[in-house]
């Protein structure tokens, strides 16, 4: 008697689920509605979301980069208090920054970017931030701000920003 060789079911044939779920038709549409019916589903605005949060991740790595080639040490990234949000803290001798940055088309639209009530939002959290950090209480403060634009050097403006 000749015996045939045992064959594996089809779903092990393949290496991982993603191909194995391609592989079943009619599956992915099924849960695709699913996901729709419960609201999981990518909406259209989340995807635009995503490329700017992404734009502000790379402006600032492009304004850490231009800070530390002036001589500043990056202290601190992406500082959150229950005030508000500080994008970097930079310090060069006895001078402590608390650097915004901005990334637009142009360097005009990055200026204007900056309201009265971003700035007063900074310098509560700036405030609330060195409350915690007894070693650097005796520098002298400086709000800045960083214009990122395509193609450009980002530019640095020392004490672009007025406490409010």
């Amino acid at each position: 008697m000749r015996r045939t060789p045992r064959r594996w079911p089809a779903w092990r044939a393949w290496s991982s689920w993603g191909s194995w779920f391609a592989a079943l038709p009619g599956l992915r549409g099924a849960l695709n509605k699913m996901q729709l019916a419960r609201g999981r589903a990518e909406q259209p605005g989340l995807a635009e979301r995503r490329r700017r949060f992404r734009l502000g991740l790379s402006a600032e790595a492009r304004a850490r980069w231009a800070l530390r080639l002036k001589g500043y040490r990056i202290l601190a990234v992406r500082v959150r208090t229950p005030r508000g949000e500080i994008d970097l803290i930079a310090k060069r001798g006895n001078r402590l920054a608390f650097v915004e940055v901005k990334a637009r088309a142009t360097l005009e639209a990055a200026q204007h970017a900056i309201t009265p009530r971003q700035q007063r939002r900074l310098v509560n959290a700036a405030e609330l931030w060195l409350g915690n950090q007894l070693a650097l209480q005796g520098c002298t403060l400086g709000f800045d701000a960083v214009f990122v634009t395509p193609r450009r050097w980002p530019r640095h403006a020392i004490d672009a920003l007025q406490p409010l």
